[in-house]
């Protein structure tokens, strides 16, 4: 999911790097908006609430891990924006339907011809 999104950000002209695990981690001070998609793991992530970035958090797991945890993120790091994977979070309006998709240039039907022998 994070290196489609990042090839979206660059198709619009837009940069887009790619912090967290495995990945070079820059001083987050430096970006105008952050985008934390929340998908493998939390422990890494910085404290935020000094960063005058516009934040915006897409909890694609709450409905796995309940909502107290993002409740608490986006008020401790001074969130804008929460997006939710599943409509039924939406409860404010600092929450948006942001559901997940495909990318289908890796995911489709391809023509590929099968052959078995049975």
């Amino acid at each position: 999911m994070l290196f489609r999104s990042q090839r979206s950000f660059a198709k619009f002209g837009y940069a887009c790097d790619i912090t967290g695990p495995g990945h070079e981690n820059k001083p987050p001070n430096q970006y105008d908006v952050i985008l934390n998609i929340e998908n493998y793991g939390d422990a890494w992530i910085p404290d935020l609430s000094k960063v005058s970035a516009l934040k915006i958090i897409w909890e694609i797991d709450a409905h796995c891990r309940g909502m107290d945890y993002f409740d608490m993120l986006f008020k401790r790091d001074n969130y804008k924006i929460m997006l939710h994977s599943t409509k039924e979070f939406v409860k404010s309006s600092r929450d948006l339907w942001f559901p997940n998709a495909y990318d289908n240039t890796l995911v489709g039907v391809r023509n590929i011809f099968l052959f078995c022998e049975c």
